[in-house]
């Protein structure tokens, strides 16, 4: 007894170990860095600090609200949240975030981000002590452990904080596959790799297709003296493990697929080019230390760090003599295909779901530096610590003329610096001498190999992250005090719904941290549709993200923006700051401390009827003014132009060919050595709100723009036309300057006014028919509406399946206006309108996994044993 009791205490120490190693490795790091808790710095960078920190704030505001996780209108104009719950939110570390409030996120976000780099490390440990074919000494499975837990995937994507259960649960279902085959029990598979689906699909859609290569690879290696038919056997469980893993995580996967059949799904590539994306010796680079900075994160080559002695001794496998043949032929097979897969773009694709990754890219290769420690750990097995002259040398050999070419191309491997690269030169060196002179000394030898291999992963640390910049986390906290003592002061006068714009932003999400209304978004489960509509409206975007910052006093009323929110004093130095809208001095000026509150009378309720004798589906526009102008005629029921086109003035070329159609005009450079630029003259009418279309190609590497001295915010790269709001001077002029580009197509680049006066007149003519009593509770929306001369209501609420309406208690059928919104034909006369909200993808999702479930228990606690 007490031998065994020895043996479970190593076990949990090794375990124990490899959970602490890494966690004080990376927080020695971030206290070096001053992140908060240890500084006024944070982990907020990139993604996390652009995106996710705001769907934590979103999950510590809406947990637990059932309605809320299923749909939201603080995402974008309104959308469901069921694909963002499951591609960002389901980790059960994110609890975690429940026990901090809004001021200490980052903490929190510091808590979740060590500890998943611990799991990771604990988990590689579990499966080390449970794997037979790894007989390792227990004071080797910590160091092992934690160079999985610190490989240079992780350390390049820990900003991607949802990715990385996917490091802690891949041991997990290795070790599942390997008590199919060994042991015929398939426990461990069937909830580790169901867990793992419902934490994050993406992920778990990789570590699916590894899990049919390496139980093949498995299954083959099975001793010859196994029957065929047990085989089959094995691989029937298998199959059915699988399906029944996949089942059992239906409630998040039923709903997903439907999602994402709508969003992501509809970037899938269908022409695939069979070429490889880089020459692929380029890939040793990442082999060495640091071998990552901030130009690896929007393209590069995979991120596959393991360390000095893992390459060593993953080299040797392959010549290590004591393995039998047919293994290494395999396993040699095996990782061709995983090293291909990370440069071949047919297969670069098939991991990543048939979709180019935007930045990031090779977010499998995880895997790979999986299988190099977990062969390295087969091939350490059966060295026993010693090395033989020929496997050292052959080794020694593909190891220098891998240095020779890195070091050679070294211009060509922009993320080493001769520093990285003597670095790993002189571990390469210290770790191939401990190799050959200390392996009779095992006591030095244990000290100088964990210090080796603490020391290189820890240096990979600091090399690899030193070049990335972080957002201050006092600026993170006072930008939300700002903006939500502005949005707390409205909620408590006005209740209702309506939507808030704001002329500066922290990032697109800010509706989701700050709980409003607001019309952007960042998310990668953005519709198609949505991103189309921002498109047309003159808004930018992008296939992820829209951003609503260039509105006009038109597309405020019909949105329902009833407030905006200005920085006129500058306060949010950390903000980003859009374009001034000089258009929303037409609205009342209240609430005014830091920020300035701004009140729309114009805005039009969620709900309103309209004269329009049928509903219009289409709207083709292609300039946003015009696209908004037809908007506002299907609002209307009238084809009147609330834009008025004018004309400029005069222009003026300095060393530009003169052009008499500005509107449409290509200018062209004469000296292409000298600067250029054109001034436009105009003049506005009186009374009016006044807009410019900027083309698609005006975006800042192409050209400056100011209006009257005053430069205007453009974006660095435009998907679309750009409506700029001008200022309310009479008389001025229009500069605009080519940059890097000799000529420049100004598409539609025209002034479009709006009286004022006529303006104000047709809004209050709609808002007779707008909706009143609007009450939303748990995506029910309830509202009266009076439709006394009006055949047709309209919504601004986006067209999903998913709504319900009635009228009067009646099911009505819904219909799309504007390509975007739901409408619906109603009868005359005064009408109780409801909408519901019911996504019937999760409650099939719900039955399909308790019945899964159910089954599962079944078969395990009752026939199995009577089989037995």
């Amino acid at each position: 007894m007490f031998k065994f009791s020895q043996k479970n205490l190593r076990k949990l120490t090794s375990i124990f170990l490899s959970f602490l190693i890494p966690i004080l490795i990376m927080t020695s790091y971030f206290a070096y860095r001053n992140m908060f808790p240890f500084g006024n710095s944070s982990l907020l960078t990139v993604d996390l600090g652009q995106q996710y920190v705001d769907f934590f704030k979103y999950y510590q505001n809406e947990f637990g609200n059932w309605q809320q996780m299923m749909y939201s209108f603080s995402n974008g104009y309104g959308n469901s949240m069921l694909g963002t719950w499951t591609y960002y939110l389901m980790s059960p570390l994110n609890l975690i975030l429940l026990l901090f409030k809004s001021q200490n996120l980052n903490l929190a976000i510091f808590i979740i981000t060590i500890l998943k780099y611990g799991l990771s490390g604990a988990s590689f440990a579990y499966l080390i002590n449970k794997d037979n074919k790894i007989t390792i000494s227990k004071i080797y499975i910590p160091i092992f452990s934690s160079i999985y837990a610190l490989n240079g995937w992780i350390i390049a994507n820990q900003l991607n904080i949802m990715w990385l259960d996917g490091m802690i649960f891949l041991p997990l279902i290795v070790l599942g596959i390997n008590k199919i085959i060994e042991h015929d029990s398939c426990k461990t598979y069937i909830i580790s790799l169901s867990i793992m689906i419902m934490i994050n699909y993406y992920i778990a859609y990789m570590l699916c297709i590894f899990s049919a290569l390496y139980f093949g690879y498995k299954i083959i290696l099975e001793p010859k003296d196994i029957n065929v038919k047990n085989k089959f056997k094995t691989v029937k469980n298998f199959i059915i493990s699988s399906i029944t893993a996949v089942a059992i995580a239906a409630w998040t996967l039923i709903p997903t697929i439907a999602e994402l059949a709508n969003s992501k799904g509809s970037h899938t590539v269908n022409a695939v080019k069979w070429h490889f994306e880089y020459f692929p010796l380029n890939m040793i680079g990442k082999f060495f230390n640091g071998a990552f900075d901030f130009s690896q994160m929007p393209s590069g080559t995979p991120n596959v760090f393991v360390g000095c002695i893992v390459c060593i001794l993953f080299i040797s496998y392959f010549f290590n003599n004591k393995i039998k043949l047919k293994n290494r032929i395999l396993n040699a097979l095996l990782t061709l295909f995983l090293i291909i897969s990370m440069c071949f773009e047919p297969l670069d694709l098939l991991w990543h779901a048939m979709q180019f990754p935007i930045w990031y890219p090779y977010r499998f290769s995880f895997i790979f530096c999986f299988w190099m420690i977990y062969t390295s750990l087969i091939n350490w097995s059966n060295i026993s610590n010693k090395f033989s002259i020929k496997l050292f040398i052959k080794t020694a050999l593909i190891i220098l003329v891998a240095l020779i070419y890195v070091g050679l191309n070294i211009n060509n491997f922009k993320y080493l610096s001769l520093n990285k690269y003597t670095t790993s030169l002189l571990l390469v060196g210290i770790t191939l001498i401990l190799f050959v002179k200390f392996q009779k000394d095992k006591k030095i030898f244990k000290f100088l190999f964990i210090l080796i291999t603490i020391s290189d992963m820890s240096i990979n640390v600091f090399n690899s992250l030193n070049s990335i910049s972080y957002v201050s986390n006092a600026d993170y906290i006072k930008y939300n005090n700002y903006v939500n003592e502005n949005i707390n002061e409205l909620k408590k006068y006005n209740s209702g719904f309506y939507r808030i714009a704001k002329t500066f932003f922290r990032t697109k999400d800010d509706p989701l941290e700050l709980n409003y209304y607001g019309g952007s978004t960042f998310n990668s489960m953005l519709s198609p549709e949505t991103q189309a509509f921002a498109n047309n409206m003159g808004m930018p975007n992008t296939s992820g993200s829209i951003e609503y910052s260039n509105g006009t006093i038109v597309s405020d009323a019909i949105l329902g923006y009833r407030y905006v929110i200005d920085d006129p004093y500058n306060n949010l130095n950390m903000a980003q700051k859009i374009g001034r809208r000089y258009d929303i001095n037409i609205y009342n000026k209240e609430y005014s401390y830091k920020l300035q509150n701004l009140y729309n009378p114009y805005a039009l309720s969620l709900i309103f009827s309209t004269k329009a004798n049928h509903v219009i589906e289409n709207n083709s526009n292609s300039n946003p003014i015009l696209y908004q102008n037809k908007m506002f005629n299907m609002v209307t029921g009238k084809n009147t132009n609330i834009f008025k086109k004018l004309n400029f003035q005069d222009v003026k070329f300095d060393n530009i060919q003169s052009n008499s159609n500005i509107s449409n005009a290509i200018l062209n450079k004469k000296n292409l050595l000298k600067p250029a630029k054109i001034r436009i003259y105009y003049t506005l009418p009186n009374n009016s709100v006044n807009y410019l279309n900027f083309s698609q190609n005006m975006n800042q590497k192409n050209c400056s723009v100011s209006i009257n001295n005053q430069n205007v915010v453009l974006p660095n790269d435009l998907q679309n036309n750009l409506i700029v709001s001008m200022p309310k001077q009479k008389n001025g002029y229009i500069d605009i300057n080519l940059k890097n580009s000799n000529n420049l197509f100004l598409q539609d680049f025209s002034i479009y006014s709006i009286n004022i006066n006529n303006f104000k007149r047709k809004v209050q003519n709609i808002k007779k028919y707008e909706a009143y009593d609007l009450n939303i509770k748990n995506n029910i929306i309830k509202a009266k509406i009076n439709n006394a001369e009006n055949k047709n209501l309209f919504t601004t609420i986006p067209y999903d399946k998913n709504w319900n309406l009635f009228i009067d208690g009646h099911k009505t059928k819904i219909k799309k206006w504007n390509n975007y919104f739901i409408a619906a034909t109603v009868n005359k006369g005064h009408h109780y309108v409801e909408l519901k909200y019911i996504n019937h993808n999760i409650y099939i999702g719900i039955m399909v996994t308790m019945g899964s479930a159910l089954a599962t228990l079944i078969y395990h606690c009752i026939i199995k044993k009577r089989l037995k």
